[in-house]
């Protein structure tokens, strides 16, 4: 807790109790034990006992920045100073009156202080960051092609963003693309092909800083993810275009998920086999197991995943150009009815 300073409660007219000397810093008031206690930062002013009170004052102002003792009992109280609002640094004697008046600098910090109550601050942040027209998954083997490229971002209490600090950078290739920039919510930027024949993401990042130097960021990636496959074959065995054609399919990082499936055939389900492999398919209906092919249905199911299901491999050429190797896993029957395979 800091040291108080007491001043008399009539606001005025306290003496000084020792002689000030330009440039120490340090003033000595007389101080009653019974007057009311304050703690700095405040400001005084210091007044020449012979012009207190006249039209033209000789007078300085000081900021307190600290009380250096206080000691009431003996009635005196030591303060560190600094002149304040332009005022003249001057000598001032002892019976010099000090007082606490209501000076323009005093208004601006009160005012500050009930701003800052009332409309405290309010840093800002990124709400959005993305490339125009980017979408944020692609195939493997897709490419996002070199050019000119329009990076888009909006902030909140965009007023505390400070000037042209905003800065965007490809992180994946540790590349700044742009510095100094204004908070203008776009900016064109060139970039390089980015090409991924692996699962694989990208990342830009941008940040800005505040108007009390804080930074504050967001990301946009972009993802390359291999395609899943479901669908339908009176096959039992089933080829690289026979998967690519199925009706059934989707980018994804995981197996899981409910594949709608027609009327009639085989049932299939292709991933990677790099992927983590399925430990179930039920029909969503019944809630029951769906029996798929093993060896005794075709000798090409001799593989089999770590849940105990059969699969075949098939080498998988898509359509960006890459090729993988699928597990393929088949219905043990051809099915009749339209089907909702849950695979997790």
């Amino acid at each position: 807790m800091p040291t108080l300073c007491n001043i008399a409660n009539n606001v005025g007219q306290i003496p000084l109790a020792a002689a000030y000397v330009p440039g120490s810093r340090i003033m000595v008031l007389n101080a009653p034990a019974s007057s009311l206690k304050i703690a700095p930062p405040f400001r005084i002013s210091v007044i020449t006992d012979g012009t207190y009170g006249e039209i033209i004052e000789t007078i300085t102002i000081f900021a307190v920045s600290a009380v250096v003792d206080a000691t009431p009992a003996a009635g005196k109280c030591t303060l560190t100073v600094a002149v304040d609002e332009g005022t003249t640094d001057r000598s001032y004697a002892i019976g010099d009156l000090v007082d606490m008046r209501p000076t323009a600098g005093a208004i601006m910090d009160f005012n500050a202080a009930v701003n800052s109550i009332l409309n405290p601050y309010q840093p800002p942040a990124f709400t959005s960051f993305a490339i125009s027209g980017q979408a944020t998954t692609l195939e493997v083997g897709s490419q996002i092609a070199a050019g000119s490229k329009t990076f888009t971002w909006a902030t909140s209490n965009s007023g505390n963003v400070a000037a042209n600090s905003i800065i965007i950078t490809d992180v994946s290739t540790s590349t700044v693309l742009g510095t100094g920039l204004a908070n203008s919510g776009s900016r064109a930027i060139t970039i390089s092909a980015i090409t991924n024949n692996a699962p694989a993401t990208h990342t830009w990042s941008i940040s800005g800083q505040d108007v009390e130097n804080t930074t504050f960021s967001d990301n946009f990636l972009v993802s390359w993810l291999w395609r899943v496959y479901a669908g339908v074959s009176t096959n039992q065995t089933v080829a690289s275009s026979d998967i690519l054609a199925f009706g059934v399919s989707g980018l994804q990082s995981t197996v899981g998920g409910t594949y709608a499936l027609a009327a009639g055939g085989y049932k299939y389900f292709c991933v990677p086999t790099s992927f983590t492999q399925p430990v179930s398919f039920k029909d969503q209906a019944t809630g029951f197991n769906v029996p798929m092919a093993d060896t005794t249905a075709n000798a090409a199911y001799s593989n089999i995943n770590p849940s105990g299901i059969n699969y075949a491999i098939v080498s998988v050429t898509s359509a960006t150009g890459v090729t993988t190797n699928y597990a393929v896993y088949r219905s043990y029957n051809q099915l009749g009815s339209t089907l909702n395979l849950v695979v997790a």
